[in-house]
């Protein structure tokens, strides 16, 4: 290549180069001495055409060789050409999400001005759903895009295009955020190539954190940072908020239940103040619990350390049946001290107070699955330790746990002045005081425990040829959300993945399904996965090796 370009500078000048190949090919040759020929190529001509096409060899022997010096700079190019593709690909389509959903502008400038980007770069939110969008897509979803199914035949089928349920480590999720979308995007890109021609999104994911945004901050601002990569996902932002119905008309105790929020802003700060507010008086009233379960029992010496190390929720304040947790925790104490008292010195130092972390989860997994604590002695296998299989706590223990906890979280009145719980009815007046633009719905609403009727209900069943009393008050439930909520309380659960299989569970949620279809409500059928876990798939199960093998989904879930 040296000598090439060493011949050229000898014998072919750069002003020679520049008039013979600006004039060649017209016939007209341009002589140094100032003299122009035209007609018949001459011997000059041939000469310059052997030195013009000599350069042009030495051109690309140049590029060549640089690229291959050079490869790491040659991708760079490359990577950037497709970089500037997307980034106009992204252009097109948050101009043509605009056209169609004019009333989502505001919610992406205000996005846009929360993140800091300039004017112009609200196109970096194209993979946002605002509410008009999400409205429309859910008019046309079916059940079959929401659905999983047992064996996961969704997956299976590549049919799994919505899941507007998930948990992720800023509740009681498992999947930090950044691995929550990175599954959600790889899937969206093989449903997008497999469903090249198809008019739906490939993939809409949802984050809706136990009463934070701070998952769908994170989320976010993952997603401007490089919105090419997220080009073919669409993503929701969420929560879900817990709250309890206290009518007395209506109900004895307090009747919880969970609302989704769609198209949020998570950056609106009447909005995070109302959960931080309500997250701190959960937090405040878990440790009234533990200082009078210690009065009682001062032997177990329950702290909050150890307490915020059972469980996520009870950590954080998220999810009203976080106070609920305490008395797991208590109760474990108690049969630990019991275990200890039957085992003697086998029992490791790390599980005498206080308990080590990772233990304390475990045991409380097994707990929440099994549904009480003496299983898990039963079945123990931890190092030296053995089960006992006969071993029982005392019910007096059992019964004085269940009173001390059953003051804190049935005691309406007390629970409102301290601020624990929250009301349909003052969660909406301080949403629609907030000025956000999202809309709200029921969730998981085959979960709803309506067996806490008030005398009302059960005396108007009985006149009434004897409807069914927790029917009556899931209507009345749903009603109430409807007349307090009104235009944002739109939509519903009926899409939801993991009820389980017991027959009286599904027969429920029929008649609940049936009460959200109703006319009068107006409601969006919305669902989601609910997960909980270490993949988008599912809600408390952890894929193994082999069914990700088998669903083919071995670049998308973490090993």
């Amino acid at each position: 290549m040296r000598i090439l370009s060493d011949y050229i500078q000898k014998h072919y000048n750069y002003r020679d180069y520049k008039h013979s190949f600006r004039n060649f090919g017209q016939r007209k040759v341009y002589n140094p001495h100032g003299e122009s020929n035209a007609g018949n190529i001459s011997d000059n001509d041939a000469k310059n055409k052997h030195k013009m096409l000599l350069l042009a060899g030495a051109v690309a022997l140049s590029v060549f060789s640089f690229a291959k010096m050079y490869p790491h700079l040659s991708i760079k190019i490359s990577a950037h050409k497709i970089k500037s593709k997307a980034m106009t690909q992204l252009k097109e389509l948050y101009a043509d999400t605009i056209r169609k959903y004019p009333e989502d502008e505001t919610y992406y400038k205000q996005l846009a001005l929360s993140l800091g980007l300039k004017s112009g770069e609200e196109y970096k939110l194209a993979s946002v759903v605002g509410k008009s969008q999400l409205t429309d897509l859910l008019s046309k979803y079916t059940a079959s895009d929401f659905y999983l199914g047992d064996n996961l035949n969704g997956v299976k089928n590549l049919t799994y295009r919505v899941n507007l349920h998930n948990h992720t480590v800023h509740s009681d999720g498992k999947m930090t955020v950044k691995q929550l979308l990175e599954q959600s995007r790889k899937w969206a890109d093989n449903l997008a190539n497999f469903r090249k021609n198809d008019r739906k999104p490939p993939f809409v994911v949802a984050i809706t954190d136990h009463d934070t945004l701070d998952g769908a901050q994170e989320a976010l601002k993952i997603l401007v940072s490089e919105p090419e990569k997220y080009k073919n996902l669409k993503l929701v932002l969420g929560s879900e908020a817990s709250m309890s119905y206290v009518n007395p008309a209506d109900v004895k105790v307090p009747l919880n239940l969970e609302l989704v929020g769609y198209g949020l802003n998570p950056f609106n700060s009447m909005l995070n103040d109302m959960f931080a507010e309500l997250r701190a008086a959960r937090i405040d009233n878990a440790k009234k619990i533990i200082d009078e379960i210690n009065s009682v029992y001062p032997d177990l010496r329950l702290n909050w350390e150890e307490a915020s190390n059972f469980h996520p929720n009870l950590a954080r304040g998220t999810s009203d049946g976080s106070i609920w947790l305490l008395r797991q925790y208590a109760l474990f104490k108690a049969a630990l001290k019991k275990y200890c008292a039957i085992k003697g010195n086998l029992i490791p130092d790390e599980l005498i107070l206080p308990l080590s972390s990772d233990f304390l989860k475990k045991v409380a997994l097994k707990m929440i699955a099994d549904g009480d604590v003496e299983s898990y002695f039963r079945t123990i296998k931890y190092g030296e330790l053995t089960n006992i299989p006969s071993f029982k706590l005392e019910n007096s223990i059992k019964n004085t746990l269940t009173g001390i906890r059953d003051k804190y979280v049935y005691n309406t009145s007390a629970l409102l002045e301290r601020k624990v719980i929250l009301t349909p009815q003052t969660f909406f007046e301080n949403y629609n005081k907030s000025q956000d633009n999202g809309f709200w719905g029921l969730a998981h609403p085959g979960f709803l425990n309506t067996s806490m009727f008030s005398d009302e209900i059960k005396n108007y069943c009985m006149k009434h040829s004897k409807q069914d009393e927790g029917h009556h008050l899931a209507w009345r439930l749903f009603k109430h959300l409807k007349d307090v909520g009104g235009n944002k309380f739109a939509a519903y659960e009926a899409n939801y993945q993991f009820y389980g299989s017991e027959p009286e569970r599904l027969q429920w949620t029929k008649k609940m399904n049936a009460l959200g279809e109703l006319p009068r409500f107006h409601l969006l059928r919305t669902g989601g996965a609910d997960c909980h876990e270490t993949s988008i798939f599912h809600k408390h199960e952890k894929l193994t090796p082999k069914k990700i093998a088998e669903l083919n989904l071995c670049k998308i879930v973490e090993q």
